[in-house]
């Protein structure tokens, strides 16, 4: 039997869909899945038909981010090569790079939640339409060092990077991104595909080679800034925070609960606080 792919890719016209395509694991990102959206990509750069790309996901949500279920042994342990998670580091980054430099314009359509690496691609992408309902959130675990928190502070500015890069658990919505100039429309959910449609052909019936030249300003403006330094800046402290013992404690208690017994523990303990912090002023 036929395993279903990982990426769906249809085209309308001009425009290709790109479906993150595991519902089951709320599109998290593996390797498997990794390898097929490269593949797409590359369908994207390469085939001249093609004008516009939109990447959305299937089921409840838009993607989870990086898959954490499977750390490997060395990773449990705090003992995994720094140089090795570095490099490791390094192509996440510069796989959402691609979609930055890709000579097509590129939508995201964002539904149900958005997490962890997935709001990096979600950013990278030339624009981004979400719906008011989502959830975008940064991380529900501390496992790493930094990896994610670069793109937020380009999006964001330092505060509201700081907000989500501190205090893991923060969630936003979609109409608070939009606010926020996280993504460019926050529409109600059952208007999001029509509104990425319609722009979606909008700049596909442009000139291709004008809204190459477009975008790459665009971008180049943005990267005399430092965007693709700062961005690969955080896959270096990311590779130092994963080899920490912090890192493998969390692992190990992430292997033996799952990841959402994880966050809903932790979400515990903090609203635990709160409620003492309450009772002893009330009784003070």
């Amino acid at each position: 039997m036929a395993t279903e792919p990982l990426i769906l890719t249809e085209a309308d016209g001009p425009v290709l869909y790109l479906t993150l395509n595991r519902p089951r694991r709320a599109n998290a990102f593996d390797a498997e899945m990794l390898r097929q959206f490269d593949a797409a990509l590359d369908r994207v750069r390469d085939d001249v038909s093609i004008h516009v790309a939109v990447i959305r996901g299937a089921g409840r949500g838009f993607s989870a981010g990086y898959d954490m279920a499977r750390p490997d042994d060395a990773e449990r342990q705090g003992r995994r090569d720094p140089l090795v998670e570095f490099r490791e580091d390094r192509l996440l980054v510069e796989r959402w790079l691609r979609v930055w430099d890709l000579p097509k314009p590129v939508i995201a359509q964002v539904h149900g939640y958005c997490m962890g690496g997935a709001t990096q691609l979600a950013f990278l992408c030339d624009l981004t339409y979400v719906a008011e309902d989502t959830r975008i959130q940064y991380a529900a675990m501390r496992a790493g060092g930094g990896l994610i928190p670069p793109t937020w502070a380009l999006a964001l500015g330092p505060k509201r990077a700081k907000e989500f890069g501190l205090a893991t658990g923060i969630t936003i919505d979609g109409r608070t991104a939009a606010d926020w100039g996280w993504a460019n429309h926050a529409l109600p959910a059952g208007e999001l595909e029509a509104a990425v449609a319609e722009m979606a052909i909008r700049i596909a019936l442009e000139p291709p080679g004008n809204v190459e030249l477009e975008k790459a300003a665009i971008n180049r403006a943005f990267e005399a800034a430092g965007f693709r330094t700062i961005l690969l800046a955080g896959a270096l402290s990311n590779a130092v925070g994963h080899g920490s013992a912090d890192s493998a404690a969390i692992h190990h208690e992430v292997q033996q609960v799952g990841a959402k017994e994880y966050a809903r523990l932790k979400e515990e303990r903090v609203r635990e606080f709160l409620r003492r912090r309450a009772e002893a002023a009330g009784g003070a």
